[in-house]
């Protein structure tokens, strides 16, 4: 999993979980209003080309509204690929 913050918000993407002793690799976008005093996370839907699952990748904030995700590991492959998520496009 990586966890970014991107202006008032905290993104969390990707990651790596277990189930039934095996790895399930994740790249699901979650984000969290850090300002509204409220804290829950919200799941997102995310469009156009969604970044395949993966975990070890690095996100970083790259400007006031976009977090970019590059690289990571996936089920069978070492990815060095680059997406780019518009944080203020983005539907909870």
């Amino acid at each position: 999993h990586t966890l970014s913050v991107v202006g008032r918000r905290a993104f969390l993407f990707g990651g790596c979980a277990d189930e039934d002793g095996n790895p399930v690799y994740l790249n699901d976008t979650y984000a969290l209003d850090l300002a509204s005093g409220t804290f829950g996370w919200q799941k997102l839907e995310v469009e156009g080309k969604v970044p395949l699952p993966r975990w070890r990748h690095t996100a970083n904030c790259i400007s006031a509204s976009s977090l970019m995700i590059f690289g990571g590991i996936g089920e069978k492959t070492r990815y060095a690929d680059c997406a780019i998520l518009d944080t203020e496009s983005e539907v909870p």
